[in-house]
């Protein structure tokens, strides 16, 4: 089945892991006809991500295809520098966004991003796919707890991805608080968005949550997997799903057991998330991060990668 082409001059930008981690993306798509995810994987890469300037690509589903959730990839090797991703989010009518703002002052400070859309040609299934979109502002800072934003599917639909979007400047606090995002993931049959930060420098901005919901799929269930991150190493968490399910969505927790936990203090997660992505013909999801330093609060909680696995034939 043909894939979007990639241009030479961008594959060459790649670092070794991160080309490694977008083939097994595109080999995962095709490989069994049985699969729900299988018929066809869209990955678009944008050349660079300048430094001091913002950058978004959309992947973009084919006529006849459903979109029914999304990814990101970052270069890795940007871990030490600039790049914050600023938002992940399904686009109408068959579309998946990444948005990203390179706030480094280094003019060679440059990265390689890429957008990936869950397509499906699953005629059988009559799927149909909805975006629910919920916004709110968000406060950062000291003593500001944090804000939890749900954008919900209602029967008989299922929620199948999600993501977040962060409006207005971001300035060099984001690329080392994941700009306030604590949690973008599934949860029950919500897409939920934690949003706050006791360390970053005051302000308030909007938050949104997506909720890509798709009719025609069972009911999936969440699946999570958990690391402890090491500060200046790239870490990677895997949720996996079980025997005969595949992964339709997933998302990250930075702030591990303080999950639902509004006080502000307990987001001691100093990083940012660089990959949520299925990997593996959509049995894991997989969740790279890289954490800067501990937190002056306390240690570095655990980083949770969520999986919504379903039994699809």
């Amino acid at each position: 089945m043909p894939r979007e082409p990639l241009e030479s001059s961008i594959v060459e930008r790649l670092s070794v892991r991160f080309l490694a981690l977008a083939l097994v993306a595109f080999l995962a798509a095709g490989c069994t006809p049985s699969r729900f995810t299988s018929p066809f994987l869209v990955a678009i890469p944008q050349a660079s991500a300048l430094a001091g300037s913002s950058a978004s690509v959309t992947a973009t589903c084919r006529p006849g295809e459903v979109r029914v959730g999304g990814g990101f990839f970052v270069s890795p090797d940007n871990r030490n520098k600039g790049l914050v991703v600023r938002g992940t989010y399904p686009v109408d009518p068959n579309g998946w966004t990444l948005e990203v703002e390179n706030t480094s002052t280094v003019n060679s400070d440059n990265s390689t991003i890429m957008a990936v859309a869950y397509c499906a040609q699953r005629s059988d299934l009559a799927l149909a796919a909805s975006v629910k979109v919920v916004g709110l502002p968000v406060a950062l800072g000291s003593n500001t707890p944090k804000t939890f934003i749900d954008a919900p599917c209602l029967t008989p639909s299922v929620l199948t991805g999600g993501g977040y979007r962060v409006d207005g400047p971001l300035d060099y606090n984001d690329a080392t608080f994941n700009a306030g995002i604590q949690e973008s993931a599934p949860d029950l049959s919500s897409w939920h968005v934690e949003a706050g930060q006791w360390l970053h420098a005051a302000s308030t901005r909007l938050v949104q949550s997506f909720a890509v919901c798709t009719t025609g799929l069972p009911m999936p269930s969440p699946v999570t997997g958990s690391t402890t991150p090491v500060p200046g190493v790239l870490t990677s968490t895997d949720a996996i799903c079980g025997p005969a399910q595949y992964a339709t969505a997933g998302g990250f927790r930075l702030n591990g057991p303080a999950h639902g936990n509004p006080d502000g203090s307990s987001t001691a997660f100093t990083g940012r998330a660089f990959q949520s992505v299925a990997v593996e013909e959509f049995v894991k999801w997989r969740v790279d991060t890289n954490t800067v330093a501990a937190s002056s609060r306390g240690g570095i909680p655990p980083v949770m990668a969520v999986a919504l696995c379903a039994s699809i034939p």
